[in-house]
């Protein structure tokens, strides 16, 4: 007998799994990328500063550590934060003080990888925090 979850939260995780793998192929379904560069033109990539880029990588994750660790329980009593949430919250904050204030950026970053990669931290962060849930 196959057991499934049907917890909202999973749902919801499942949920947005599924839209980033639509994210993720979106982009090849439009305009496939050829097998050699050298068939076709050359790909254009949106490129974007680095330092715009790791903040596009690190504030979904912290915006996620909020709503999870501050709001949600203040609004809800079927969830409490969690230990591992406020940590996942403290290190993405301190990545993104590392960005505005300690590290100099002069390069360029591609903003596709940077949104995807934003999108894991988020997701992750999401997925941690309702696994050490106790509720």
């Amino acid at each position: 007998m196959i057991n499934i979850n049907t917890h909202p939260g999973f749902l919801f995780y499942n949920f947005l799994q599924l839209l980033g793998i639509y994210g993720i192929y979106q982009a090849e379904i439009e305009k496939p990328q050829p097998y050699r560069l050298s068939d076709k033109e050359s790909i254009v990539q949106r490129m974007i500063p680095s330092k715009t880029g790791m903040l596009i990588i690190y504030v979904p994750a912290v915006v996620v550590a909020v709503i999870l660790q501050m709001i949600l329980p203040a609004i809800t009593s079927s969830y409490a934060s969690t230990v591992p949430g406020w940590m996942l919250l403290a290190h993405f904050i301190k990545r993104c003080g590392e960005v505005l204030y300690l590290h100099k950026y002069s390069g360029e970053t591609n903003l596709d990888a940077a949104r995807f990669i934003g999108y894991s931290y988020a997701s992750t962060t999401l997925s941690i925090s309702l696994v050490s849930s106790p509720s």
